[in-house]
């Protein structure tokens, strides 16, 4: 039997600073814990404080380190007799566990350890080795959804070689059996919340919805594994998503080009007739701004980030601003946001139109793509008809 931990994978609830409190009242490590040919991935999970009024002011300190309690913790499991919980197969269980304190119900299970004692100087020796505990699923863990019955090419995440990081949670990567880049874009990030699965999921869905779109970055492939969670207890394995491959454009987005003062017209329609494309499968973008659009080495417009999941609030028509989340709202009402942002994104690239005339006619174009009253914005189709004429315009 054997109990892994990555100190990176130690995390606490952060509230306890806010309050002023000495130290957080949950925290966590996540483990791996094998026996014989199995593993179990477990959140290990305190709920409850350590120090005590009164406590010598030595102790107190390394309390209110955070390196030392998450060593403390990883220590403590060490110690705990994870063979005797009921773990949960080929997910994450969470083993919560509290001080046990006599007056509680005592149906209450206790937490099995073994003979050895905790450092002298571990804070969890102060319990002397007595804690209530409670498993569940890990409802905060990575959801890893199924590969989508949807036809699609399919590569294995082993099958791919890390390039470079982009972005949290995208990277350039080559497949190693083609020696071809492509942008990754995985499940798995930091900070990750359950919301982050469906984005992946549904911009996969939408992605392959836009394939014949050549404004919208093409979706190469999804990528796939075995199950990450898999215990061993079963020879079947089902293989899950982890993401998805798109094509990878190296001449970057487009805040990065209009910075170095490089413009080109057409990027206008081409973002426009993007937008068109994606109205008409029913799919709103809801993020639209100069960084989720990209330039390709043949230097046409792309655009990125389609999961319509997924909102910046600084690029947000003014009617969205009082909702938690705008995504909900009903389709004309996403509509007409992605006609603002759009609107707004045109504000940022016509400074650099050197044609006076040609400028003014995008101003007015912008003017009606960003009117407040979202019932009085122009219409996409009527700003598609007027880019065209703002290119073709002698």
């Amino acid at each position: 039997m054997a109990i892994e931990a990555d100190p990176t994978d130690y995390h606490e609830q952060e509230d306890f600073k806010c309050r002023g409190d000495p130290e957080p009242h949950i925290r966590s490590q996540n483990l791996l814990y094998r026996s014989d040919s199995y593993r179990w991935h477990i959140r290990f999970t305190f709920k409850g404080t350590i120090i005590r009024e009164g406590d010598p002011s030595i102790f107190q300190d390394e309390q209110m380190n955070r390196k030392t309690r998450g060593r403390q913790l990883r220590d403590l499991a060490q110690h705990v007799q994870f063979g005797h919980l009921p773990l949960i197969d080929d997910t994450v269980t969470e083993v919560v566990f509290t001080p046990f304190n006599a007056h509680d119900e005592p149906r209450k299970l206790m937490l099995p350890f073994d003979d050895t004692e905790l450092p002298s100087n571990n804070g969890f020796g102060r319990f002397s080795a007595r804690f209530y505990y409670q498993t569940t699923e890990d409802s905060s863990r990575i959801f890893y959804p199924p590969i989508p019955s949807n036809p699609c090419p399919s590569v294995n995440l082993s099958d791919l070689r890390h390039v470079m990081e982009i972005a949290p949670a995208i990277s350039l990567v080559e497949v190693t059996a083609t020696n071809q880049q492509y942008i990754f874009k995985s499940i798995k990030r930091p900070l990750y919340e359950p919301k982050d699965s469906e984005i992946i999921k549904q911009e996969f869905s939408n992605l392959q919805s836009l394939h014949q779109c050549q404004e919208v970055a093409r979706l190469i492939s999804a990528v796939a594994s075995n199950n990450p969670y898999h215990t061993g207890r079963s020879e079947v394995q089902n293989p899950v998503l982890r993401g998805f491959l798109l094509e990878y454009h190296n001449a970057g987005p487009l805040n990065q080009t209009l910075d170095k003062g490089i413009f080109r017209r057409i990027w206008t329609l081409q973002i426009a007739r993007g937008l068109q494309h994606m109205h008409k499968k029913m799919i709103a973008h809801m993020d639209l701004k100069s960084s989720n659009i990209v330039i390709s080495s043949d230097h046409d417009a792309k655009i990125i980030d389609v999961s319509g999941l997924a909102t910046t609030r600084e690029w947000m028509p003014p009617e969205f601003q009082e909702h938690l989340d705008p995504t909900y709202l009903p389709w004309d009402s996403r509509v007409r946001g992605d006609i603002w942002a759009f609107g707004r994104l045109l504000s940022l690239m016509i400074p650099l139109e050197h044609d006076e005339r040609k400028a003014r006619l995008v101003a007015g174009i912008i003017r009606g793509m960003t009117e407040e009253h979202p019932e009085k914005r122009s219409e996409l189709d009527d700003v598609v008809l007027g880019l065209v004429q703002y290119i073709d315009a002698p």
